[in-house]
């Protein structure tokens, strides 16, 4: 592809003005526009410029002319700017395509895929492109849902029948809006870009178990108590449990994505090497309290654990183009990971029956975990180009982390009596879902 205008070789530049005089030659100083103009797709390279036509909104036509290094056409416009019109092609085989176009910007080429039927307007000179025609800048913005496997927490205590259960837990999932940007900056062969993402969510469970059934209840402490007991065992008095948790996604990274092959007319391979930060951040919060006893015996959770992931990223993917503007994008990345969790948990316990020192009383645990795991990504996107560099898609992704922390409370007073199991931070596998729709915009 040339290079653009200005800064082109002075001979070239000499060749330019001549053709440009002649075509003014007897007519009074008037200024002209030259734009540049370049036929892609299936048989473009067959059409000559004498086939091609190019009518402004007057009825008008704009001389056609073919550019002097022999690669690309001239659009010679009257005044000292680009106009939208119509371009008319006489297609090889036989028949005519019309295709609508709008003025490009100062500085660009105009590119008109001739099966398509499109045009658009991209920076020149081409080291402005990526050999894909990526624009030398894009902006992107993002948005969707996000159900974010996270593992189950329970508090509370319900005895019947012999067995031990939680009066409340939270499900193993959280469903979350999210939103992002991004920015692509085409470098070298390939593009790099740039990305954050944000989401947050909530869920939460509750159960009131009434006093004076067959159920026995019990309020299970998080580590043992001043005493050395291990909780508060109510009999049938009855139990009132609320657990909630608030979750938030914090996400951004970069990558560098490069061709790698073309398998079709607008098919391409391509891979991609990055680096990505990502926090899943849990807050749980609890209440349990007895109907019988009032507030005289109750407790209180404020739970805190941190996930913090350090990932390379290696992967790659497919983008193929359609006519009418039509694309679709399938990728897949592996993710070795540095982990790193943190948990913090209070327990508050009421007890104002009770003797010195279980009478009232804060229990703290702290725990920590790291080490290296992995993950996947799979992704797809279906999309429409806009025109003028925009880009829409639909798309969704799923996702596999193969630590993410869990929240354990002992459920039993055997978990602390027997097998000295203390409120912990434990790993669980997850995989995770979300769809997105993403406007990209080319400069």
């Amino acid at each position: 592809m040339a290079s653009g205008w200005q800064g082109a070789p002075f001979s070239r530049l000499l060749t330019t003005v001549a053709a440009l005089a002649a075509l003014t030659v007897g007519t009074p100083a008037l200024a002209v526009y030259p734009q540049r103009l370049v036929l892609t797709g299936d048989g473009a390279n067959e059409i000559p410029s004498t086939s091609i036509s190019f009518q402004l909104a007057d009825g008008s036509s704009v001389p056609v002319r073919e550019d002097d290094d022999g690669d690309g056409l001239i659009l010679v416009f009257p005044r000292d700017s680009a106009e939208p019109g119509t371009l008319v092609i006489t297609l090889p085989g036989g028949g005519t395509r019309s295709i609508p176009v709008r003025a490009a910007r100062p500085g660009h080429i105009l590119v008109v895929d001739v099966p398509r039927g499109t045009a658009i307007s991209r920076p020149d000179p081409p080291d402005a492109l990526t050999p894909s025609g990526q624009p030398a800048l894009t902006f992107s913005l993002r948005g969707g849902y996000y159900d974010l496997n996270l593992p189950p927490v329970g508090v509370g205590t319900l005895i019947s029948g012999g067995t031990e259960d939680f009066a409340a837990l939270l499900g193993d999932s959280v469903a979350m809006p999210f939103g992002g940007l991004g920015v692509a900056v085409a470098t070298g062969p390939g593009v790099i870009t740039l990305y954050g993402d944000y989401g947050e969510g909530s869920d939460s469970a509750a159960n009131a178990t009434p006093s004076g059934g067959g159920v026995n209840v019990g309020i299970v402490f998080t580590d043992f108590a001043p005493s050395g007991s291990t909780g508060l065992f109510l009999g049938n008095a009855g139990l009132d449990t609320m657990i909630a948790r608030d979750a938030q996604v914090v996400r951004f990274g970069g990558a560098y994505t490069v061709p790698l092959r073309t398998v079709g007319p607008n098919a391409h391979l391509f891979g991609r090497i990055g680096a990505e930060y990502q926090r899943v951040e849990q807050d749980v919060a609890a209440t349990l309290s007895s109907p019988t006893f009032g507030s005289a015996i109750s407790a209180r959770y404020d739970q805190r654990v941190d996930d913090r992931y350090l990932a390379l990223v290696v992967g790659g993917g497919y983008r193929e183009s359609q006519p009418g503007g039509l694309f679709f994008v399938i990728g897949a990345d592996g993710l070795l990971v540095n982990r790193d969790a943190d948990l913090v948990s209070r327990q508050t316990i009421v007890c104002t029956l009770c003797a010195a020192p279980d009478r009232n009383f804060i229990l703290t645990v702290e725990d920590s975990d790291n080490g290296i795991t992995f993950g996947a990504r799979a992704r797809a996107e279906v999309g429409l180009n806009l025109g003028e560099n925009t880009t829409i898609g639909i798309g969704g992704f799923v996702e596999y982390v193969d630590a993410l922390s869990q929240i354990v409370n002992p459920r039993t007073g055997d978990d602390l009596f027997v097998r000295n199991q203390p409120t912990a931070l434990r790993t669980h596998s997850a995989t995770n879902y979300g769809g997105l729709v993403t406007l990209r915009v080319g400069l």
